[in-house]
């Protein structure tokens, strides 16, 4: 773990990660009914997943080629550029049609994310103990989850 930690770079990474982390699960735990706010249909909320593995797909068979030509820098910018506009987004939709529009940017958030990340703890960390800097990732991912979950838990809670 101290090799982890002795790099400002890393830490900034997994901070990065958290923080991402905490922005996605929020919008995957809270989508919906935010959709259900806008009358959304069942089948409208069902769509948008659809719609998020079609766009996903296709970038994950083309990951290598993604890390070749844009790089694991501009990929991680990427997730976070199109987390953003997904997120501003949907502030703007008046009913849950338009929200469609949007969930295609889930799609280049994700391949981008964990494509680059993979990669990134891949550079990292040593080969002998590679699938354990995998599972660091993993354990840092999930950091950003509770707190997401239990932060907009308790936000939901308070404010409704």
């Amino acid at each position: 773990l101290r090799h982890y930690f002795s790099s400002v770079r890393v830490v900034a990474f997994f901070f990065y990660a958290i923080t991402l982390a905490i922005g996605m699960v929020l919008v995957e735990s809270l989508l919906f009914l935010f959709f259900r706010e806008l009358n959304a249909s069942n089948f409208v909320c069902g769509l948008s997943v659809v719609v998020t593995v079609v766009f996903e797909i296709p970038l994950f068979a083309r990951s290598k080629a993604m890390l070749d030509v844009i790089g694991v820098h501009r990929l991680l910018i990427i997730s976070g550029l199109c987390y953003s506009i997904r997120v501003i987004g949907y502030t703007f939709c008046p009913n849950g049609w338009y929200m469609l529009f949007f969930e295609p940017m889930h799609g280049v958030t994700f391949a981008a994310w964990q494509t680059a990340s993979v990669e990134v703890m891949a550079s990292i960390t040593p080969p002998e103990t590679a699938a354990t800097g995998q599972a660091f990732l993993g354990v840092v991912r999930s950091l950003g989850y509770t707190a997401g979950v239990y932060g907009g838990g308790e936000v939901i809670a308070k404010y409704g």
